[in-house]
């Protein structure tokens, strides 16, 4: 459960956390270089106990935003914002006014038209085995430049979920959303989801993409990257059911403007 994001200024790999135990929580940085394949572990230490946090680059701030987690000692969540610098190597907390509600699971992207970081998604209470959680459906937009968070409530939002992936496709100018689970409990079944949904962020408006076929189907906890030079998504893993077993191995590329999936699977 590390979060990973891109820093093009560094041409650099960024990771950040993961979990090496139920109970422990890492609050190490990396920094991976794929021309020389090697990575460096960096001096600079994140937010501690942040579980599920998610993080998205800021291209014109040249900086990685960091918000939420969950913290397995109190089981709660964190509502803070934290920005990582790769070339001072150093983490700040920022401390916004206003935030969106602590949460974990959820999902960001960056959006280089509007210059504002995109949450939306997300387990917002406390995931205690003798509560019922809730999970967010507004999208939230954070302005690095002047340390603010904005709610921006849709009618057009799907359901809300958690473990979906949230990615900007450059040339559409658009927010890509696939997937994600609900879960009516920590300890409930959960229903995994196929949808493809398009979010422009300047009309505040959700749009649904017609299901094609082939596609991934059902998928949660996946990897799913924008690539700007064939501009198409891959999507990597997931969880394809209810269990915790049922994951899948498979490779898939989109193309958003023929809405064509293909399954480019390689077996090790």
């Amino acid at each position: 459960m590390a979060a990973l994001v891109y820093d093009s200024e560094s041409d650099r790999v960024i990771l950040f956390g993961g979990t090496r135990t139920r109970n422990s929580t890492s609050r190490e940085t990396w920094a991976y270089d794929y021309n020389t394949d090697t990575w460096t572990q960096m001096k600079g230490q994140g937010p501690a106990k942040h579980l599920g946090t998610a993080m998205a680059y800021d291209a014109e701030s040249d900086r990685v935003i960091l918000f939420g987690g969950f913290d397995f000692d109190s089981y709660q969540n964190f509502q803070d914002t934290w920005v990582y610098d790769y070339n001072t190597d150093t983490w700040t907390q920022m401390k916004p006014d206003n935030s969106p509600p602590g949460q974990n699971a959820h999902a960001m992207t960056y959006d280089p038209d509007s210059d504002r970081i995109i949450l939306w998604g997300g387990y917002t209470k406390t995931p205690d085995p003798s509560n019922v959680v809730s999970l967010d459906s507004s999208v939230w937009a954070y302005d690095y430049n002047t340390n603010t968070w904005e709610q921006k409530v849709s009618s057009s939002a799907p359901g809300p979920r958690l473990d979906h992936a949230l990615v900007y496709d450059a040339n559409a100018g658009m927010v890509l959303m696939y997937g994600g689970s609900d879960r009516p409990s920590w300890t409930g079944q959960m229903t995994n989801f196929r949808d493809l949904l398009t979010y422009n962020v300047k009309s505040n408006s959700w749009e649904s993409i017609p299901e094609p076929n082939p596609f991934p189907g059902t998928l949660s906890r996946f990897a799913m990257v924008y690539i700007p030079d064939t501009d198409q998504f891959i999507v990597f893993g997931g969880q394809v059911g209810g269990g915790l077993e049922n994951y899948t191995n498979q490779t898939w590329i989109y193309d958003l403007n023929t809405n064509t999936w293909a399954e480019v699977t390689r077996e090790p």
